[in-house]
Order: structure tokens, then C-alpha cells, then sequence
């Protein structure tokens, strides 16, 4: 299992998908709403958390690399590749809404 992310009524260029097993690493930067606080959002909207989530991400690298799944599905490298890439289709489609799954 894994989030989905699109934007609504736009094609796959607006989709990205992660590992649920990094859920800790979202919730450390956003307690209770992790990533899913951009569900609903339009892309405009989002990158504001997004780029709270990724800054704290960065700033905070011993504490989310403990957080690494030990089941090797998903890592911190990959969740900040995650998180530039909805940066930048937000970015790239402020319009959009995000559906997250």
C-alpha cells in the first residue's frame, strides 16, 4: 500500500506515489495530518505545506533517516524526491486539486 497522489481531472504527468511505511517521517513535520493535509488542496495552496514539510525534512536529517522503515520499503532520499516532485506539479499546476488515496 502506498499514497497516491494526482491532480484531479488531469493526467498522469500529475501523479506520484510513495510508501506508506514513511508516514512517521510526514507526521514528525505535520503531527495528526502528515502529508494528507494537501488533500483538497489546489497546487498553489499546497506548496506552502509541502515546503514546511520538506524544510523540516532537510533541517532534521538524523531524526528522520532513524525513521527509515526497516523493512527497506522506502527512505529519506526517496521522500525528498517525493516531496520536490509534488513542489513542483504543484507548482506547475496551481489550479489543480490534489486527490490523495
Amino acid at each position: 500500500m502506498g499514497y497516491d497522489f494526482q491532480m484531479i481531472g488531469y493526467g498522469s504527468e500529475t501523479s506520484a506515489n510513495y510508501t506508506h511505511n514513511v508516514t512517521p517521517m510526514f507526521t514528525a513535520a505535520i503531527p495528526d495530518r502528515g502529508i494528507m493535509v494537501t488533500k483538497g488542496m489546489t497546487g498553489n495552496r499546497a506548496v506552502q505545506p509541502l515546503m514546511y514539510i520538506r524544510n523540516y525534512t532537510v533541517q532534521h536529517p538524523e531524526e528522520m533517516e532513524a525513521l527509515n522503515p526497516t523493512n527497506g520499503w522506502g527512505d529519506y532520499s526517496g521522500v525528498l524526491r517525493l516531496l520536490d516532485r509534488l513542489i513542483e506539479i504543484s507548482q506547475d499546476f496551481p489550479d489543480g486539486e490534489w486527490e490523495v488515496d
